[in-house]
């Protein structure tokens, strides 16, 4: 399979009573886990929406596609023969330091190739009353476990850094599911090294991300979490 693939992305969103659009191009490259996208929003982005906090939920099937697949680990691309739908919606949620909810995004979509390219596709509606994002704290690990034949559910858990330097805490569950009848053996670790994102405030943002994957055997003890994981796996 092609490591580099360019992308074409195109998400249709109304978020907090609001429509827009969230479309653009990007480059993958499967051969050192790196992703990047360059979107735009049409007509803007609503009030309490923040695109900063968008690479854990909006675009992970996005980046999962594209995450470096280390120690002889099957891709998730490769598993799925690069086809594969979001269904039921995908589940983010982001909390506030006092336990209040303050963004709750549910996401269906999918991911195919058309051609040489990776054609990412999806609708998402919610709400969101974000304070401003500084970043994506990064370095913390992501899972996705087994189920049925094609059926496997990712949950993250990570945390936005706000610009006036609070942590939000966020959660993205993600039902995948596909068609090629192949099943996942084991769980696997996700590890999410580098999520960087540029907004210029207005229509215009640029994210880059860069993550690996393991079958859950062969993670080091520096991943986190990992017997409350296994305990939800078994």
């Amino acid at each position: 399979m092609t490591s580099i693939r360019r992308i074409d992305f195109r998400l249709q969103a109304s978020v907090n009573g609001a429509e827009f659009e969230m479309n653009g191009q990007g480059i993958g490259n499967a051969g050192d886990g790196t992703c990047e996208l360059h979107l735009a929003a049409e007509p803007a982005f609503p009030q309490g929406f923040d695109p900063v906090s968008c690479p854990m939920v909006c675009s992970h099937p996005t980046s999962t596609f594209f995450s470096l697949a280390e120690n002889g680990c099957e891709s998730f691309a490769q598993l799925t023969d690069a086809a594969y739908d979001v269904e039921p919606a995908r589940d983010g949620l982001v909390y506030g330091v006092d336990g209040e909810l303050l963004m709750h995004l549910k996401v269906r979509g999918s991911v195919r190739i058309e051609g040489d390219v990776l054609i990412s596709e999806h609708v998402m509606t919610g709400f969101s009353k974000l304070p401003p994002i500084e970043r994506t704290i990064t370095g913390f690990d992501d899972y996705l476990l087994p189920s049925d034949a094609g059926r496997v559910t990712a949950v993250a858990r990570y945390g936005l850094l706000t610009r006036a330097g609070n942590t939000l805490d966020g959660i993205t569950t993600i039902p995948y599911a596909w068609k090629n009848g192949r099943a996942l053996a084991e769980p696997m670790a996700r590890r999410v090294d580098d999520i960087q994102v540029d907004w210029d405030g207005g229509t215009q943002v640029h994210a880059y991300y860069q993550t690996r994957l393991r079958n859950i055997a062969q993670v080091p003890a520096e991943f986190a979490g990992l017997p409350a994981v296994m305990a939800v796996a078994g």
